[in-house]
């Protein structure tokens, strides 16, 4: 059984991969910054605090590991006043990142995973991402998350570290309330949504998928240094998408077609939710699958039911 450490191990991500660590065995050894973020942990992970900063401690509970799964990250908020502040990204994004692959060097980790981000190579783009398409990313976070990207692959090589990078799109899944919940609830409250006519193709990923994939090249028993596009099998017009989120609630949805003048006038509103409601952002994963065979696990009405599920029954609660 091999001895894996997860960071931010107490996000959304982090916490679905030690629930499906502890399924298969194998409790892991979570990284945090305070003891108040294991709460939610405790029950699925080893806990170390740790001060992300100092190299030294960081190695000392790298002592016989396998591989470590970086996940901490500072995350694009677009409301944060700091969102498009590069320095202020890079100080955890790019920063811990470095700090993690020094104490992996020190302490001989043989494995290295980041989860990194499909912004890395832009926010809005109308071609199908491959793992060769020309990064732009165009915000703080993205720029820090190629800037971290580089870093795996420069270190990583120089210290004799296996990597894998994995580029997610906006991943969802029960016990997310972010922009997938947003959309989860605007469909319930069944108001008519003047999305009906917008014609465009963006990925999204079910959290067990993320955590799967992550698991199996975890395992991969070769050399991998390998950057990965990780997404749904399915790429949905945000139409699409809507329907699939009324059909979990077992909800009418009421998509109306209105002049796209109309939506550019909402967008004055705000403009980072219409664009990216209009926008287009979609991923081929096929190489992830070529390398590690049957992936996706799940296809993206079973995650958005389990999503919509855990939806329904905190307004239960």
């Amino acid at each position: 059984m091999k001895k894996i450490v997860i960071t931010g191990a107490n996000g959304f991500l982090g916490k679905r991969f030690c629930e499906l660590l502890k399924e298969s065995g194998n409790k892991p050894l979570a990284l945090i910054r305070n003891i108040e973020a294991a709460a939610g942990i405790k029950d699925t992970a080893d806990i170390s605090v740790v001060d992300f900063n100092e190299i030294d401690n960081l190695a000392g509970n790298l002592k016989n590991v396998d591989c470590v799964v970086h996940l901490i990250s500072r995350a694009h908020i677009l409301r944060d006043k700091y969102w498009d502040n590069d320095e202020v990204f890079c100080s955890v994004n790019v920063d811990i990142t470095r700090n993690m692959i020094e104490a992996c060097r020190l302490a001989g980790v043989k494995r290295f995973i980041y989860m990194s981000s499909v912004m890395a190579m832009g926010l809005l783009r109308d071609d199908i991402l491959t793992e060769e398409s020309e990064c732009y990313p165009e915000t703080a976070y993205g720029r820090s998350k190629l800037k971290a990207e580089g870093l795996v692959k420069s270190l990583c090589a120089k210290y004799n570290i296996d990597y894998c990078i994995l580029r997610p799109p906006l991943v969802y899944g029960p016990g997310n309330k972010a922009n997938m919940f947003r959309l989860i609830r605007l469909v319930d409250k069944g108001w008519p949504l003047p999305l009906g006519g917008v014609q465009n193709h963006r990925s999204f990923v079910y959290v067990d998928n993320v955590v799967i994939a992550a698991l199996k090249l975890i395992d991969y028993e070769k050399v991998i240094n390998q950057v990965f596009l990780v997404g749904d099998r399915e790429a949905v017009s945000t139409p699409q998408l809507l329907t699939l989120i009324a059909k979990a609630l077992n909800r009418p949805c009421r998509l109306i077609k209105v002049p796209r003048v109309f939506l550019k006038l909402l967008s004055l509103l705000d403009k980072g939710a219409v664009e990216r409601l209009m926008g287009s952002l979609a991923v081929d994963s096929s190489k992830l699958v070529r390398f590690i065979g049957n992936f996706p696990r799940y296809p993206m009405a079973q995650g958005l039911q389990k999503t919509a599920d855990w939806y329904l029954g905190l307004k239960r609660i």
